[in-house]
């Protein structure tokens, strides 16, 4: 008699296998939840670091470029959330060497000094700027514009403590420059520092906005800025706050102090005074 060749399982192997499958899950997956948690932090302080660094950036570029004419004011305004200074960055042709860019065809409003005929508020403050026109050394009309950085609340979040980063040339619109910028409460974005007996101390809150016409703020040799992106998961919730501290020296300073080079606080070394500080929330 020929024996049958078996063609499938048995239950009880198919109970057998399933069990170990189940097993072999039970076990993987607290670990791949693990990495995907991690990966998605990881994503996150990461955001919130480019957040930060983006927003350094671009204000320390236009503010290391930042020069007068004679009889016009470096410094506009000098605010807590708010900075205005002269610059000329930006010639509508190759006639202007002295400018950082060039625009093709570009406006006057935004080649030349914001003139006395267009004077407007500047940005979060109600003092009106210019007072007057400002020349050059020929005589014709000054071609450094009035560049202003300002935060205002970011009223999409609902929450107090995000703003939104802004960037104005003389008394044109508003540009964005990015979103999801972190300042706590009772704190200041950039802050301002003079030479006191040889070292640069820091202008208290209490004495800001400081204004072109005040002798206080030709006294500025440095801005110091504090930039932290926030960025927050919307899966896992899980918050990540990135922070740059960074100082800009201005050019009219009687002893050039270059701009500080950020350096991750958890350098395998001691850091004194870290320039970028990891912040984040689970």
């Amino acid at each position: 008699m020929i024996a049958r060749r078996r063609t499938g399982f048995t239950l009880v192997e198919i109970i057998v296998a399933m069990a170990l499958t189940l097993a072999v899950f039970a076990i993987t997956l607290p670990f791949l939840r693990v990495q995907t948690r991690a990966l998605g932090t990881s994503a996150g302080q990461l955001d919130a670091d480019q957040i930060a660094r983006y927003a350094q950036r671009a204000i320390d570029r236009d503010l290391r470029l930042a020069t007068a004419d004679a009889g016009q004011p470096l410094l506009v305004m000098a605010g807590p959330m708010a900075i205005a200074f002269n610059a000329n960055l930006t010639a509508a042709d190759t006639s202007d060497p002295a400018a950082a860019d060039v625009e093709t065809g570009a406006a006057t409003t935004l080649t030349e000094s914001w003139r006395l005929s267009d004077a407007r508020a500047l940005p979060s403050v109600a003092r009106t700027y210019p007072t007057a026109d400002y020349l050059d050394a020929s005589g014709g009309v000054s071609r450094n514009e009035t560049i202003s950085y300002f935060l205002h609340p970011d009223t999409v979040t609902g929450r107090s403590d995000l703003y939104v980063l802004y960037r104005r040339v003389n008394a044109r619109d508003s540009v964005q420059v990015v979103r999801s910028v972190y300042v706590p409460a009772d704190s200041a974005f950039f802050g301002y520092l003079r030479l006191v007996g040889g070292t640069l101390s820091r202008i208290a809150g209490s004495r800001l906005p400081l204004y072109w016409d005040s002798t206080a703020i030709d006294s500025v040799r440095a801005v110091q800025l504090r930039v932290s992106g926030y960025y927050k998961n919307r899966t896992t919730g899980t918050e990540a706050i990135r922070t740059v501290e960074w100082r800009t020296a201005l050019p009219n300073a009687a002893s050039r102090l270059g701009s500080s080079c950020p350096t991750f606080i958890d350098h395998p070394g001691p850091v004194s005074n870290p320039s970028v500080v990891t912040s984040p929330r689970y």
